[in-house]
């Protein structure tokens, strides 16, 4: 007999953002779990959870799938993260651990993952958008641009 653990239908309900190709600000940033050399983040304050594609992660890359969740997408529409793996960010100075929720197609991104309110509260982010800089445990990151600019 087999027993599945399924998450409880009265848990609550994070808001990520499902967005289109519009114009919005990304980071840069060195991930440890990364196949590459750094993934480009959405800075998004509208969702509660920060996420993290699955596409460009190391292969061997472990995750805790008892710790996904249910969210609901902008446009209302529910679906369940894979679960939540542990991240360094490698700052110039120093590193920052932070959880992200696993998710590979579920969630139309133009881009590698979302550091969302949760994530920018952790590291006490300041974000300047006439300097077009955002201060992560007091670092200087140089936003980049619209998506139209960018290559993913």
């Amino acid at each position: 007999m087999t027993i599945r653990k399924q998450q409880p239908t009265d848990s609550p309900f994070y808001t990520i953002g499902c967005i289109g190709q519009e114009n919005h600000e990304f980071l840069r940033l060195k991930v440890d779990i990364s196949k590459e050399d750094d993934l480009l983040f959405l800075i998004y304050t509208g969702a509660d959870i920060s996420l993290l594609k699955g596409t460009k992660l190391i292969g061997t890359t472990e995750y805790d799938a008892e710790r996904k969740v249910k969210v609901k997408c902008v446009d209302g529409s529910p679906m369940e993260t894979h679960g939540v793996l542990d991240a360094r960010i490698e700052l110039s100075n120093s590193l920052i651990e932070h959880d992200f929720q696993l998710v590979n197609k579920q969630v139309d991104i133009p881009c590698d993952g979302i550091l969302s309110h949760d994530f920018l509260k952790h590291t006490k982010a300041k974000v300047c958008y006439e300097s077009r800089t955002v201060t992560l445990n007091g670092e200087t990151c140089k936003m980049e641009g619209k998506t139209k600019q960018l290559e993913v």
